[in-house]
């Protein structure tokens, strides 16, 4: 149970990004890179997502030449996508977020530098700040 709601199952990608995600402009075509696809609530995925788009936005920027208003869009179109078919409703939970950020933390070590991979965990731990409040 998550947030005194019952859990559903679904597929999930757990890795959604602008650059996994492939668009002819005005929908989209493919999904690519099911590494890290699993059976669960979809709000896990939400949650993944969110972690990435914060965290790793100014990278996601940087290494593909993304804009601003290219990953802004990107979060906009995916939540709405979540909310129509997924039944994903509201605010993620604080526990959601560290989850996503400790779970994205785990998944780059050794991809990331040191001082990347403290920023993570700091936005992770943010998260349980906010839950002990």
């Amino acid at each position: 149970m998550v947030d005194g709601q019952v859990q559903r199952r679904g597929l999930l990608h757990l890795d959604y990004h602008p650059m996994n995600v492939l668009t002819n402009g005005k929908s989209i075509t493919a999904v690519i890179d099911w590494a890290n696809a699993c059976i669960n609530d979809p709000v896990f995925d939400v949650a993944r997502t969110f972690s990435m788009l914060r965290v790793e936005a100014n990278r996601l920027q940087k290494d593909f030449g993304l804009t601003d208003q290219s990953v802004e869009e990107f979060e906009r179109g995916w939540m709405e996508g979540y909310r129509e078919k997924g039944g994903v409703e509201g605010q993620l939970s604080s526990d959601l977020k560290a989850w996503a950020g400790f779970r994205m933390h785990r998944d780059l070590l050794g991809k990331r530098s040191g001082e990347e991979l403290r920023i993570i965990e700091g936005w992770a731990k943010s998260w349980l700040m906010e839950e002990e409040a």
